[in-house]
């Protein structure tokens, strides 16, 4: 009678032995599968906005009577737009102190200017510091003029 349960014990353990060899080939199959079905699908990766990146080079901005500008106040986080948050100064004009203009900075995360800080207005309306390209302080797209 001892016999007749170990041939029960061994044939309980092999069937045991056999649903897993057979679920282990299945999931390994299904895994496969899987894995070939998401290499034939196109994935749409995200990609970086370009960033202008400060490049250092020797010449100064020409400066002409009347065109320096001089930072008066900074607000920081002042405009969310694309995303980004941007600081907004405000500039008056050294020669006629009347006139005043508001710009938010061109490129997030680039190095603040200090209140005192002067900047030159190219004609494209954009404020660059007055010690030219190479300068790393960040620069500024006018918003508006005012006067006070």
């Amino acid at each position: 009678m001892d016999k007749k349960y170990l041939w029960i014990g061994l044939g309980i353990l092999g069937f045991i032995v056999l649903v897993c060899v057979i679920s282990s080939l299945i999931l390994s199959s299904s895994s496969t599968r899987q894995q070939a079905n998401s290499l034939s699908t196109p994935v749409m990766l995200a990609t970086a906005t370009p960033v202008m990146t400060p490049t250092a080079t020797p010449t100064a901005t020409p400066v002409g009577p009347g065109n320096i500008w001089e930072v008066v106040a900074i607000e920081e986080n002042k405009i969310y737009e694309n995303g980004f948050h941007y600081d907004v100064a405000t500039f008056k004009n050294l020669n006629d102190p009347s006139l005043m203009i508001l710009a938010r900075c061109a490129e997030p995360g680039w190095p603040q200017p200090e209140i005192g800080d002067r900047y030159v207005l190219n004609q494209y309306g954009v404020l660059i510091p007055i010690e030219g390209i190479g300068s790393l302080l960040q620069r500024f797209l006018v918003i508006e003029e005012t006067t006070p």
